[in-house]
C-alpha cells in the first residue's frame, strides 16, 4: 500500500460507501417492513351517506326541476344504498356502478347468489346511468319513471 497512495485511498472510500450503503439499506428495509396501517387498531369505519328514502326523495326534487339527468343519478345511488342496507352489496362508496353490476352478477365464493330481478334491474340502471350521467345525454320523464320502476324492483318502496 505504501507504494501506492492512490489505490489505498480509492480502497479507504469503496469500503466507507458499500458501509453506508449496507447501513441505509437496513434503514430502508426495516421503515418499509413495518406496517402503519395495520398498527393503527381496527375501528369501524363511519361514512355519512344517504338513505336509500333520502336518494329517492332527491330524486323526485330533481326531477320536479326537469332535472332527469340528477334524478336518475339520485334514484340509481337509492337502489345500491337498498342493496348496501339489506346486504346483497357490501358497503363500499369506492366502487364504480360497474364494479357493483359485477359484484352482483358473480357474487365472492360463499356469499349467496341475489335474485334475478336484483341482477336485471341493476343492469338496466346501470346501462341508463352510464349512459344519462358519465355519456353526458339527455333524459326524459319516460327515462325517470323507468328508473323508479327498476329501483322498486331491488326493494326499494315508493309510495
Amino acid at each position: 500500500m505504501a507504494r501506492y497512495p492512490i489505490g489505498g485511498q480509492i480502497l479507504f472510500w469503496v469500503f466507507v460507501v458499500v458501509c453506508v450503503g449496507i447501513l441505509a439499506l437496513w434503514v430502508f428495509r426495516f421503515m418499509v417492513s413495518r406496517d402503519r396501517i395495520d398498527a393503527l387498531p381496527p375501528g369501524h369505519v363511519v361514512s355519512p351517506t344517504r338513505t336509500w328514502q333520502e336518494w329517492i326523495r332527491v330524486a323526485r326534487l330533481a326531477a320536479s326541476r326537469n332535472d332527469f339527468r340528477e334524478a336518475i343519478h339520485s334514484a340509481y345511488w337509492a337502489g345500491i344504498t337498498r342493496l348496501e342496507d339489506t346486504r346483497i352489496l357490501p358497503k363500499d362508496r369506492a366502487k364504480t356502478p360497474r364494479e357493483y353490476l359485477r359484484l352482483i352478477s358473480q357474487p365472492a365464493p360463499g356469499a349467496f347468489l341475489p335474485p334475478t330481478a336484483y341482477r336485471e334491474s341493476l343492469t338496466v340502471l346501470t346501462n341508463r346511468l352510464e349512459r344519462t350521467w358519465y355519456g353526458n345525454r339527455a333524459a326524459s320523464g319516460d327515462d325517470f319513471r323507468d328508473t323508479l320502476q327498476q329501483v322498486e324492483a331491488l326493494g326499494c318502496q315508493l309510495e
